[in-house]
């Protein structure tokens, strides 16, 4: 009687390289899931923390806003109202913090403005200035109050959020008529002094991924006293 050879035949072969290939596939699709959603996830903190830095950025600039004044006509010497000026697109200000280089380096003169983008949205951007003195404001003054320059067109923007459905600034006042009033916030800012806050609202477009904050940004300003009041006894 012969005896069979050990081994396994063609079939069975063929059946075992076929579960291991069928193993290996299931195993290279999950590893792939896996590394996509970490990914995603990775992306996501990064746009969230990106969200939370431009925010703060935002509340740092704005907070730190300066009483100083403008020297528009330098034949004359005579220093303007407040450099502060504002209305729903466009507001102008000098702050003690820089995009570049924090609240350690020089004031600048920062021109928040609301663009418009090709596709009917607009985005929120910031250009920044040196400012060496109120002589530095001169081509930034305008005979009408209501009137706000834009610095020379040479000076590239600084994008905040890019696609919004809207977006506008307004001004709480903190006069007598204002604390009665239903509505605080005014939509223009043309007086003598200071605001007591900023309020940036914006809506985000639909479809986009821009990550901004949930509701409007209230920024209320550090300093409210006029820079020419001298500190003396009561």
């Amino acid at each position: 009687m012969k005896r069979r050879n050990a081994g396994f035949s063609l079939i069975e072969l063929m059946i075992a390289i076929t579960l291991v290939a069928a193993i290996s596939a299931g195993l290279l699709t999950a590893m792939r899931n896996g590394l996509l959603t970490m990914e995603r996830t990775q992306q996501r903190l990064l746009d969230a923390r990106r969200a939370m830095g431009i925010q703060d950025l935002v509340r740092r600039q704005i907070g730190a806003a300066m009483p100083v004044r403008s020297l528009c006509n330098r034949d004359t010497m005579q220093l303007q109202s407040y450099i502060f000026r504002g209305n729903g697109n466009n507001m102008l200000l000098v702050s003690s913090e820089s995009t570049t280089q924090g609240a350690r380096g020089t004031p600048r003169i920062l021109f928040y403005r609301v663009a418009p983008n090709d596709d009917n949205t607009v985005r929120l951007e910031v250009v920044e200035l040196p400012f060496t003195g109120p002589s530095s404001t001169a081509t930034l003054c305008d005979p009408a109050p209501a009137v706000i320059r834009q610095p020379s067109s040479s000076t590239k923007p600084i994008v905040l959020y890019e696609r919004l459905a809207s977006c506008r600034f307004r001004y709480r006042n903190l006069s007598f008529d204002t604390l009665l009033s239903r509505d605080p916030w005014a939509d223009l800012w043309i007086f003598p002094y200071l605001p007591y806050a900023v309020r940036i609202e914006m809506q985000p477009a639909p479809n986009s991924d821009t990550r901004m904050p949930i509701g409007p940004i209230t920024i209320p300003l550090h300093i409210s006293r006029e820079s020419e009041a001298m500190y003396a006894d009561e």
